[in-house]
């Protein structure tokens, strides 16, 4: 048995949307209030990954 994506059912576009739409914001609100560059890294990235896992879990499965 091949191991699975776990975002594998989820499309691609659907992703990059979640991705940009919570990047982006993250990101910007960090520059604003003077953030280092390690700190703002890791809270986009815990965001991101956070929506992700969110809208993987939410996203219904193909046969089901």
């Amino acid at each position: 048995m091949k191991p699975q994506h776990p975002f594998a059912h989820v499309p691609r576009r659907l992703m990059n949307l979640v991705v940009i739409g919570v990047g982006l914001p993250c990101i910007l609100i960090a520059n604003a209030l003077d953030w280092s560059a390690v700190a703002s890294f890791a809270v986009t990235a815990a965001l991101i990954l956070l929506s992700l896992s969110i809208l993987a879990a939410l996203y219904p499965k193909r046969g089901e």
